[in-house]
């Protein structure tokens, strides 16, 4: 059995300030759990973009032993 589990989510919106130009959207996703002296971490990012820049998916683990 796990000793924690978390899940994060998030969602942001990318707008200029002063123009009105539209950058793009981004989800973000995070499980992270830890089992006596391990640690382990999973995430997921996806950005859409709209004209300017280039759509972009991301995902990384990471896995740690506390001493």
């Amino acid at each position: 059995m796990l000793d924690t589990l978390s899940l994060q989510a998030s969602y942001h919106t990318y707008r200029a300030e002063r123009i009105s130009q539209a950058y793009g959207d981004e989800f973000n996703i995070q499980v992270a759990a830890k089992y006596q002296r391990f640690q382990a971490l999973v995430k997921y990012a996806e950005y859409s973009a709209d004209r300017l820049f280039t759509d972009t998916a991301k995902f990384w683990v990471q896995l740690e032993h506390v001493w």
